[in-house]
């Protein structure tokens, strides 16, 4: 049983870089789709909230990646009950693998 936030981390990163389920690709669409729209909400002079000058990118929230539970079961249903048993430390632990794949997938 893994205790500590990084053995979490972990499993998950183990679970997300798994090609079953292509979770690398989703989050990286993820990612791409966020800095789209971020760029998309308008320009300085436009007055939007969340307005993009050049290359910066000024989001509002944050990208979201869907996991499905049914996913997670399958490949690691130990994990999977923990997670419905202890959510706040395996939401963290998850939330910290998906930053983690994306900046590795989408540095920067």
């Amino acid at each position: 049983m893994a205790n500590s936030l990084n053995e979490l981390r972990s499993h998950y990163e183990d679970f997300l870089r798994g090609e079953r389920y292509n979770h690398v690709d989703r989050i990286a669409t993820a990612v791409d789709d966020y800095v789209q729209r971020s760029r998309n909400m308008g320009g300085p002079s436009s007055g939007k909230k969340g307005s993009a000058t050049g290359d910066d990118v000024v989001g509002w929230g944050c990208p979201r990646v869907r996991i499905s539970m049914a996913e997670l079961r399958s490949e690691n249903p130990r994990l999977a009950q923990r997670l419905r048993f202890d959510p706040l430390r395996h939401l963290r632990a998850l939330e910290a693998a998906c930053h983690a794949v994306a900046t590795e997938e989408r540095p920067g």
